[in-house]
């Protein structure tokens, strides 16, 4: 008979879980079963030895029955029997194999059941390892199995592997694992997975350096040789613009320089002398100065930058460009070596971040506000169903135990009348609590329907003030918006105020509802109770009727005692539920607040990257922000704003570490609430520190720091300088020297190219620069030189390095004709030139000039004109030769003229010497001097008598006279007798009057800034002036200093009655102001400059700078003084101040048209001397006249010898 797993397998596989003892009978009833006899038979199976494994090839089992009778065999589990009677294997687990051998007429049926433990077999899933160039894209990855048995594939698993690897395209050369980000699965449990993880090896990319060839001209400074001292220059021509940004985001740079040289120190433009300020060069260039700076001593240094326009200072951390770091900028520009001002220059760490969630910041928070509520409602429900299943099994357990005493007892003991009493008042009680339970039930819901109604009318409100809103709204009136707005938000306050009431009141009846029906239960079981105690009381016997009710209460109370374990079950699970759904959340709000922080901390960071003023961190919750200096003080503040309905989200600052001389200053931001899509976290900070200062350095003595200065330069003026202060050390003064040349050296001059870079990478991204040499010098002549390089190195690039060529050509030397002129009829002179334009002390006779230069001309000097003198043929080692002509200029000859004759005394006295001066016109003239009709001289300009007498007394006269003409002019001669000496004696009033005809002005020393409030608002002005002086006119002196102010005062005296207008010159800014009268206190402000102007450049029309430098008409009297004072802010560069005016009608005072006068003037409110003196004063002029040398004695003149002796 063939043995197969059908339909008696199947019969099997369903019993063999249950009983097997009744196998044997179902098996009875299979087709053609005959009676059994009484021998017993059994039957034997030979098994496997060992593990058996999934995969295993078919077992047989050997199966025999010890009469030799045919054996059934029969499979439950993961197997069957195959066509040739053995046991397949289909999985793994338990195979239960049952033989059954039947009965004939001398055996007994007999059976037997085993079994067979099938293990999973090993399968190995291994990721593939891969390749790929650094900056590639991530190859596809693969997997590869061993151990797949049964014709499995991958497609047999229930869950394919899924393959990942940290790396991208950016990741650096190296290895990297390729893990498994979603593990193989079987399902069906065959096989005992192991996954081998495999490795992404990411090779080096390919990466040419070639240096770049130069050209540079011969005498050129080599940077490169590291014997030279300052800093290596290049300049960028026809760049607009005055940004930092405009250079560097220009093609030319870095190194399509138009110039490089080398800056001896650290300023651009230079004069060569560091104690010199440089003056501009041009418009519309930019500069780079770069190279090392190596301190003598180990501290603490600030770098400071003035320029104009726009500059930036970069250090790197060592010699190495590739760390640069910027440490401070000029945002617009400022003066020559103008450090300290703050004019134009912002905080360096002076910024706002606001971070506002969006609706991913807040999902997960959202979320879970949503489980935690459904979890709130569940655990409440659940609690309530727990309680009111409670209540009834309480209910059912009293009753049952009524009855059960009822039940119990035989005769009524004392004991039973005793609890039929205590039943009886339980009732009582029970009856009681119900009724006042009734009473606050009807409290509860009158409460609630006059909340109904208090909300009907507050939503009443709410439409009507809707209405109102939207009817101010169409009005257009702000006000009556604005007051609508305010009531409608007010009324919906209020709704909103009373329907929670009404839900309040709701859960109140809902309560007070529950409580009643809890009451009545309780009453009903007391009832029942104490009918049952009562019953007892009054029974002698439990009857059979008794007996069975309290067997059938307790089965009441069974059932309710179930259910209400199952209540409690419940209501554990969901107290579970609610505590994980709000630790769920708490979670879910702590991870969002440290999102945003982390966020926040990321910005200021990014911030701060260039000052290094602070660094921010954030842990959950909390930023925390770190002062990068001692002694520097920061500002933080923090606001929250609240975008959705739960308005609990707050930020607090405070500063946990203060400031102080040693130790950083540490702030905190603390992050709370929930956040929700629209809240926003505001934080400002505020360093104290300006731009263009760096944050305080330490540099380390001996070691070289790579530096590099940037500067854009739009137009107007142009200078870049960084000086530099150790800490303890003030702040750097305006005109502070720049950083000098003996610090520094200069960057190479080599630049590359790089051919292979990937992704975003660049020269900043090498592990180590590339570096070179030049072997040239600047005496190295005309030729091509090597440039050697190497030494670049990057973990992720293979590096080649390719070398360049540098040209040295010729410079120029330049050969002038030297200029010559001679006029019409004269030689020529002797033709010659001049060399200019030699280096390195080369000369013409140093055999550098291989051909001396011809020199020659065409002039005619008897035709005047110009004509060249032509330079040629020079020929000089090193050098290209530039040939300027000089001109021979042949002038014409003028006819003699004489213009004037003068005498040096025109009364002299005998004893006297005079002198005639002859002025003309003309050329090659040559002067006849006679005294009557007698030639006394020949040539000269003057003629002089000495010690003369009257008879010298006589015509004089003069002849000029050339080729072409001459020309005469007389004068008379008239000696007089010399007269005695007067000595005027004056009394103590003959003297005049201090301070008149002139304006006193102050000056106050370094002050800078450009505007009038500079000066006003320091410490210095009004009472200590660095210098005091007098001026005889409305003027000061001109370009004396940078960074100072003046004030020139006094008083005014207008000689007519009339309208003045006035008008200002000055550089920088200026203010006029004149008083009504002579109190300084009603002097008013009526002209000012806000910029500057030229000397004595006035603005005649009134309609520059804003047209203030010129006043309106002002009203003035004859013979009244008035107070009047001007006020006058230099910054930089020139520097002066003046005032003009004009009366009435007049036209204005031109440029260049002197200030008012000393005679309008005085310094303390007179310019009128004494009577005395005046007189005195004319009397000395008319003996004058009359030939006497007058000498003034009195108190206020020195006593003359003469009258002593």
């Amino acid at each position: 008979m063939k043995k197969t797993n059908g339909t008696k397998g199947a019969i099997f596989k369903r019993i063999v879980a249950g009983s097997l003892s009744i196998i044997a009978t179902m098996l009875l009833a299979l087709p053609g079963q005959v009676t059994a006899g009484d021998t017993a038979q059994t039957v034997a199976f030979t098994l496997p030895t060992g593990d058996v494994s999934y995969g295993v090839a078919p077992i047989d089992v050997q199966a025999t029955a010890t009469s030799g009778n045919a054996v059934f065999l029969f499979v439950s589990g993961p197997a069957y029997v195959d066509r040739n009677g053995k046991v397949a294997i289909t999985g793994t687990g338990t195979v239960n194999v049952a033989g059954l051998v039947l009965g004939d007429t001398t055996y007994a049926q007999a059976w037997n059941v085993t079994s067979i433990e099938i293990k999973k077999a090993p399968l190995v899933v291994t990721a593939d390892d891969k390749t790929k160039v650094y900056g590639a894209g991530n190859p596809a990855l693969t997997v590869s199995y061993s151990g797949f048995v049964n014709g499995d594939t991958a497609s047999s698993l229930s869950t394919q592997p899924v393959l990942a690897t940290a790396a991208t395209s950016a990741s650096g050369a190296g290895s990297v694992a390729i893990t498994f980000s979603t593990n193989a699965a079987d399902a069906k449990l065959n096989y005992n997975l192991t996954q081998n993880d495999g490795t992404l090896t990411i090779t080096k990319a390919p990466l040419t350096i070639a240096a770049v060839n130069q050209t540079r001209t011969y005498g050129d400074e080599n940077p490169d040789t590291g014997s030279v001292n300052g800093l290596r220059l290049r300049e960028y021509h026809d760049i607009g613009g005055t940004k930092v940004s405009d250079l560097t985001g220009n093609a030319k740079y870095p190194a399509g320089f138009d110039k490089q040289a080398v800056a001896d120190y650290f300023e651009w433009p230079q004069t060569g002398d560091i104690n010199t300020k440089p003056g501009g060069i041009g418009d519309n260039y930019g500069i780079e100065l770069a190279g090392y700076i190596t301190p003598t001593e180990t501290a603490e240094y600030q770098f400071w930058i003035s320029a104009d326009d726009g500059a930036e200072l970069w250090l790197s951390t060592d010699d190495d460009p590739a760390n640069l770091v910027k440490i401070a900028n000029e945002p617009q520009w400022n003066g020559t070596r103008n450090y300290p001002t703050g004019d134009r220059r912002g905080n360096a760490d002076a910024y706002e971040i606001t971070v506002t969630a969006v609706a991913a910041d807040s999902a997960a928070n959202d979320a879970a506000a949503t489980a935690l509520a459904t979890a709130t409602t569940a655990d409440t429900a659940a609690k309530a169903a727990a309680a009111a299943a409670k209540v009834t099994s309480d209910a059912s357990k009293a009753i049952w135990d009524g009855l059960q005493a009822i039940a119990d007892e035989v005769d009524p003991t004392q004991a039973v009348k005793d609890d039929a009493t205590a039943k009886s008042a339980a009732v009582t009680a029970a009856a009681t609590a119900l009724t006042n339970s009734q009473a606050a039930r009807t409290i509860a819901a009158t409460a609630l329907s006059d909340a109904k109604t208090a909300d009907t009318a507050a939503l009443n409100v709410v439409v009507d003030k809707t209405s109102l809103y939207y009817t101010a709204l169409s009005g257009g009136d702000d006000t009556a918006i604005a007051a609508a707005l305010t009531a409608y938000q007010t009324a919906v306050t209020a709704w909103e105020a009373t329907s929670a009431t009404v839900a309040a009141k709701k859960t109140a009846l809902e309560a007070a509802d529950a409580d009643v029906a809890a009451k009545q239960t309780a009453k009903t079981a007391a009832d029942t109770a104490s009918a049952a105690a009562d019953k007892l009381a009054n029974a002698t016997a439990a009857t059979a009727d008794e007996i069975a009710a309290a067997a059938a209460a307790k089965t009441t109370y069974d059932t309710d005692a179930a259910v209400t374990a199952t209540k409690d079950a419940t209501a554990a699970t969901a107290a579970t539920a609610l505590t994980n759904a709000q630790a769920t959340y708490d979670a879910a709000v702590a991870a969002a607040l440290a999102a945003i922080a982390t966020e926040i901390a990321t910005e200021i960071n990014a911030k701060t990257a260039n000052s290094n003023k602070s660094t921010a961190s954030a842990s959950a919750g909390v930023i925390t922000l770190t002062a990068a200096e001692a002694d520097t003080v920061i500002t933080v503040a923090a606001s929250a704003g609240n975008g959705g309905s739960d308005t609990g989200l707050s930020a607090v600052a405070a500063t946990t570490t203060a400031s102080t001389n040693s130790v950083a200053q540490v702030s905190t931001i603390t992050l709370s609430g929930r956040v929700e899509t629209g809240d926003s976290i505001t934080v400002n900070v505020d360093g104290e520190r300006k731009e263009n200062a760096s944050p305080f350095i330490t540099l380390t003595a001996g070691q070289s720091y790579y530096v590099k200065g940037l500067m854009k330069e739009g137009g107007g003026g142009d200078n870049f300088a960084v000086t530099w202060v150790k800490k303890g050390a003030a702040a750097p003064a305006a005109d502070a020297l720049p950083i000098p040349g003996s610090v520094l050296t200069p960057a190479s001059t080599i630049d590359y190219t790089y051919t292979g870079f990937v992704l975003d990478d660049d020269a900043s991204d090498l592990t180590k620069s590339p570096s070179g040499t030049v072997d040239i010098t600047k005496t190295t002549g005309v030729g091509e030189y090597n440039i050697t390089i190497g030494g670049a190195e990057s973990s992720n690039y293979e590096i080649t390095h390719t070398n360049a060529k540098v040209t040295v050509g010729p410079a120029t030397l330049t050969v002038t004709g030297d200029s010559k002129e001679v006029f019409e009829t004269e030689a020529l002179p002797e033709l010659t030139f001049t060399y200019s334009g030699f280096l390195n002390g080369d000369t013409a006779s140093t055999n550098i000039v291989t051909t001396a230069s011809s020199v020659s001309t065409a002039a005619d000097n008897s035709v005047p004109g110009d004509y060249p003198i032509v330079t040629s043929g020079a020929v000089a080692v090193n050098y290209t030769i530039k040939n300027v002509d000089g001109v021979m200029k042949i002038k014409t000859v003028t006819k003699p003229k004489v213009t004037g004759l003068s005498v040096s005394t025109n009364n002299p006295l005998e004893g006297d010497n005079v002198t005639y001066t002859v002025t003309a016109t003309g050329d090659l003239i040559v002067y006849k001097w006679y005294k009557g009709n007698q030639l006394v001289q020949t040539g000269g300009t003057t003629y002089t008598l000495n010690d003369v007498s009257v008879s010298d007394s006589s015509r004089i006269q003069v002849f000029a006279e050339n080729f072409k003409g001459k020309s005469r002019k007389l004068s008379s001669l008239k000696i007089k007798e010399r007269l005695n000496q007067v000595f005027l004696v004056v009394g103590a009033n003959s003297k005049p009057v201090q301070g008149a005809n002139s304006i006193k002005i102050r000056e106050y020393h370094d002050i800078g800034g450009g505007a009038v409030s500079d000066l006003t608002g320091n410490a210095k002005y009004p009472n200590s002036p660095d210098a005091v002086k007098s001026a005889s006119k409305f003027e000061s002196e001109t370009n004396i200093r940078d960074n100072y102010g003046l004030e020139a005062s006094g008083f005014l005296h207008p000689t007519k009655t009339g309208d003045y207008t006035f008008y200002l010159a000055t550089d920088d800014g200026g203010e006029v102001w004149l008083s009504t009268d002579e109190d300084p206190a009603n002097a008013v402000k009526i002209a000012q400059e806000t910029s500057w102007r030229g000397v004595r450049d006035y603005d005649q029309a009134g309609d520059a700078d804003g047209g203030e430098a010129k006043s309106a008409k002002i009203a003035l009297e004859a013979g009244k003084k008035y107070s009047i004072k001007v006020l006058m802010k230099e910054g930089g560069g020139g520097d002066n101040m003046a005032l003009a005016w004009s009366f009435g009608d007049e036209a204005a005072p031109a440029d260049g048209a002197e200030p008012i006068g000393g005679e309008f003037l005085s310094q303390n409110g007179s310019n009128d001397n004494h009577p005395d003196y005046v007189k005195d004063d004319q009397l000395k002029k008319v003996l004058e006249g009359q030939g006497y040398e007058v000498i003034y004695v009195g108190p206020n003149y020195p006593v003359n010898s003469a009258i002593d002796a």
